[in-house]
Order: C-alpha cells, then sequence, then structure tokens
C-alpha cells in the first residue's frame, strides 16, 4: 500500500552518564509477585478491595515492559548493551530476505536490522497477554472503586496501560504481525473511549486502519480511516488516499469518491489526491477532466503556486493531451525556475513521445519505408528535446539520478554528435561515483 509516513509515541529512557551498565529485569521476584497476585484475587476478602486490582495491574504492566527492558526503537547496538545488558546469545536471521541481527535476552529476542533496533519478540512470557490482563484489571477496580478521586488516579494509570499497547503494537507492526497490532491498538482506542480517560487520540484509529488494511479487512480499514479523519486526524492530505485504496478494495466506491472530493477542497497540493481522482474515473469509465476544475480553481486562488501547476501537468499527461501538459510543466518552472520535478516530467514527457515514435515505425511494414523515415526523424526530435529540459533538471539538483539516467541514455544514442560523447562520460563518470552506473 502507499509509503505513508507510521509514526508511534515511544518512551525514551533517560540515562545519567556515569551509568555503565543497566541491570536486567528481575524475572525471579516479578514470578514470586504474579504467584502472590493470583492467590489474592482468589481470595474472596482480597479480591473485594479495589487495591488487589490496582497492584495486580501494575505488576502485569511491570511484567510487559521487561520484555522490552530499556530498549527503544532506533538505539544502536553498543547503546543496547550498555543499557540492556550484555545478550545471551547473537545470531543472524533472514526475515522476508532482509538480514537482521539477533540478540537474545533471557526472555526477550531483539533485531537489529543494518545495527539499528527495529522490534523485539517475546520467546518465554511469564504470562499470557500481560496487557491485555492488566486491563481487566483496572476494570475490575473501577467497578470495586466508589470514590470519584480515587477513580481518577485509575484513569491517570489506564492513560499510562494505553502507551504501552501502543508501543507493543508497533513492534507487532514492525514485525508484520499485523492481527497482533491490530488488537493491541484496538485496545488502546477502547481506552482511550473510557469516562475515566476520555482522551481523543486520532492517530490510533489511523494505526488500527493501517493494522486491518494489512491484514485484508479493508471495510474494517475504512471505517477506522473514515474515524480517524472525522476526530481531525491529518497527515497532508495522504489520509484521504489511503481511505480511497482501502474504501476501493472495499468496494466502497461512491464513499471513496466523496472523500476525494472533501480531500481535493482541503489539500488542493496534494498530487496523490488529484491522480486517484483521475483512477477513480479512469475506474469508471468516467472523463478525468472532472478533477481539472478543482485545479484551476485552486490556481485562480494561488497563481504563484509551480506545485499546483506541476500537478495540473500531471493531470494532462495522465490525460495524454502532451501540449497541454508541457504548458502547465513549463508555467511551473517559470514560476520556481528550480523545479527540478518539472524540469524532470517534460525530459520524461519528450522521451515517451520518442519512444512512442519509434514504435510505431519499427511496427510499419518494410513495403512502407518513407513513413519509417518520418517516424524517425519526428523520434528524433522528440529525443533531442528531451535533452535541454533533463539538463536544466541536473543544474538544479546534480545529483538527480533520474535525469542523469535519462541523460546517459540520450547521450549514448547521440554519441557520434559533436560533444555528446564528452557528456556521455561526464554522466556516466557522475552516476559511477553515486554507485548508479552500470
Amino acid at each position: 500500500m502507499r509509503k505513508v509516513l507510521f509514526l508511534f509515541a515511544c518512551l525514551l529512557a533517560l540515562v545519567g552518564s556515569g551509568v555503565a551498565q543497566v541491570k536486567g529485569p528481575d524475572y525471579k521476584s516479578l514470578e514470586k509477585d504474579l504467584s502472590k497476585s493470583n492467590e489474592a484475587i482468589l481470595n474472596e476478602k482480597k479480591a473485594a478491595k479495589p487495591k488487589t486490582w490496582l497492584a495486580r495491574a501494575e505488576l502485569l504492566q511491570k511484567i510487559s515492559t521487561s520484555y522490552q527492558g530499556n530498549a527503544y526503537p532506533g538505539m544502536d547496538m553498543k547503546t543496547f548493551n550498555l543499557l540492556c545488558g550484555p545478550a545471551v546469545e547473537q545470531r543472524e536471521e533472514q526475515v522476508d530476505g532482509a538480514s537482521y541481527q539477533v540478540m537474545v535476552m533471557p526472555r526477550s529476542d531483539f533485531y537489529f536490522f543494518d545495527g539499528v533496533y527495529a522490534y523485539y519478540k517475546v520467546t518465554k512470557p511469564l504470562v499470557d497477554k500481560p496487557l491485555d490482563k492488566a486491563l481487566e484489571a483496572y476494570r475490575k477496580a473501577l467497578e470495586l472503586e466508589p470514590k470519584e478521586k480515587n477513580r481518577a488516579k485509575i484513569g491517570k494509570s489506564l492513560a499510562e496501560l494505553e502507551k504501552l499497547y501502543v508501543q507493543e503494537g508497533a513492534s507487532y507492526y514492525a514485525q508484520k504481525s499485523y492481527e497482533a497490532a491490530h488488537g493491541d491498538f484496538a485496545q488502546a482506542v477502547a481506552i482511550c473511549e473510557m469516562p475515566e480517560v476520555s482522551v481523543v487520540d486520532t492517530t490510533l484509529y489511523y494505526y488500527k486502519g493501517l493494522a486491518n488494511f494489512q491484514t485484508g479487512n479493508y471495510a474494517g480499514a475504512t471505517t477506522d480511516f473514515a474515524v480517524a479523519i472525522a476526530k481531525g486526524y491529518s497527515n497532508n492530505g495522504e489520509e484521504y488516499c489511503v481511505f480511497y485504496e482501502a474504501a476501493s478494495k472495499a468496494g466502497q466506491m461512491d464513499e471513496a469518491k466523496r472523500m476525494l472530493e472533501v480531500g481535493i477542497e482541503k489539500f488542493p497540493l496534494q498530487q496523490c489526491i488529484v491522480l486517484d481522482m483521475i483512477n477513480y474515473y479512469i475506474s469508471r469509465d468516467e472523463d478525468p477532466k472532472m478533477v481539472l476544475p478543482y485545479l484551476d480553481r485552486a490556481i485562480a486562488g494561488d497563481s504563484a503556486s509551480a506545485p499546483l501547476y506541476f500537478v495540473k501537468g500531471v493531470v494532462y499527461d495522465k490525460l495524454g493531451d502532451r501540449d497541454q501538459a508541457l504548458a502547465a510543466y513549463r508555467k511551473a518552472v517559470e514560476v520556481d525556475p528550480k523545479y527540478v520535478d518539472a524540469y524532470y516530467n517534460i525530459a520524461a514527457l519528450y522521451y515517451n513521445w520518442g519512444a512512442e515514435l519509434q514504435n510505431k515505425a519499427v511496427d510499419l511494414p518494410a513495403s512502407e519505408q518513407n513513413k519509417y523515415d518520418a517516424l524517425m526523424e519526428q523520434a528524433s526530435e522528440k529525443f533531442h528535446n528531451c535533452i535541454p529540459p533533463a539538463e536544466e533538471a541536473i543544474k538544479v539538483a546534480p545529483d538527480h539520478r533520474e535525469s542523469l539516467d535519462l541523460l546517459k541514455q540520450l547521450y549514448f544514442r547521440y554519441r557520434a554528435e559533436e560533444g555528446m560523447q564528452a557528456k556521455y562520460d561526464a554522466v556516466k563518470a557522475k552516476l559511477d561515483a553515486l554507485g548508479a552506473g552500470n
């Protein structure tokens, strides 16, 4: 699915500079405390007291956090050894074709990609689903606690539990355990909706939707994204594109279109919304030009916006109207002479145009030599037209790989022309230096 920036709240440990190594969790004590708690809730007298359940909830949270210890996403292995202690074992493991370094700890395995901590897996749990059991304990404490002051304190503890659910859900998501991630995000949402907490965290609905999407529950994802948007979640308009993708897969095309219309009003610069609107019309055998009024209205309100002209060029490009596309792209670079993407799109348009003419020529029968020659001449003209905008692109952004790759092909094609061989050699050397030359 779309590459959407997926940010999770992480609690970072603050460590004093004089600490050489942090002692690992005392699992023997935790196991002993858990045994006492199990006995306490079976004792009729103790089980009738809120504090028994509060103590149990806090213990279960402590057990859950012990599995991750002081590790946090993004830390390197040296910091891990400092904060979490030495690993029992180290090994390499292939996950979806990627190589991970695994630090084996007493009850959890910690996965590092390129030396950076990504996620953990619990291998030897003291108790299954400690966060769920902690939530049950808090709910039992609320049932037994009549005082509002104490109930408010429980609400604060529940807010901390919600953060732990998000952390654990993020770890599950990173390891592609999407069902488990969805379960954690759903519990976090449920906690936020409890009257004792009553917090609106729009990102939770979005996370829940992402997890639903990954499990193939597109209808559920659509509902989650809709709630997130309704409650104020925003990611520069990309949320409408993600909603559209989920709704499309769920077969809810009318709702998909409606949300795109809402999104394009709020975020006229968001290219993914405009392109999704075009895709909608194409998939429904309707006219993609229907999207142009939205762009024209936006341009009327901000005629100095180069991105709007660029998006308009993309629309016309998709529609196959090359003249209008070129006019829009050129307007974009007129407004912003450093708009590298517009220069590149002009070059790419000419290149694709030339390739189309060349293919038409190749498909002609041998008896139509004159037509062949005419088409090849037109193709050559388009290929030559491609060079100046691509050169402008690398003036603005010298390391722009797409433009460099395009120029490399064109300089090689016309290497017999004056100066082209030298230009080819220079571009190839540049790509080699960037690690992209062949």
